[in-house]
């Protein structure tokens, strides 16, 4: 589980315990929690504090679901770059940059860019062997 994920009544069942004279380590034990997560708890509690969850601030979100959709279904295109597919939804009205594309595609698709592969320049030198070989 998460930091924050445990659920009030399990929180408040612990504070039920420590006041109880029960270990720490004993509660985590029995409730499957984390020793620091009692910790906290506790402190909490003795402050006065409320056994809620606290709000959380985020980031807002800058892909939009239309603009995940489109960039899903540009993995399938042939020479569909990042940078073109930023200014067609820029186009359309939702600004996205081409490393926020990028990001989306590494990270929550796990696609990885197309690299060409390497081949060696062909020079007078290099055809003049490949053609000696091959009519041999």
């Amino acid at each position: 589980m998460n930091v924050g994920d445990h659920r009030v009544e399990l929180r408040s069942k612990a504070i039920g315990m420590l006041e109880g004279g029960i270990t720490q380590k004993e509660i985590t034990t029995r409730l499957n929690v984390g020793v620091r997560s009692v910790r906290r708890w506790w402190s909490q509690h003795k402050c006065g504090e409320t056994m809620e969850t606290k709000p959380r601030s985020e980031w807002p979100q800058i892909l939009k679901r239309l603009s995940r959709i489109v960039i899903k279904k540009s993995l399938w295109k042939k020479r569909q770059s990042t940078r073109k597919l930023s200014r067609r939804l820029s186009i359309r009205g939702n600004p996205i940059s081409h490393m926020t594309i990028q990001r989306h595609l590494g990270q929550r698709i796990d696609a990885r860019p197309y690299k060409r592969p390497k081949w060696p320049k062909v020079t007078q030198k290099t055809s003049k062997s490949i053609e000696i070989r091959s009519g041999s």
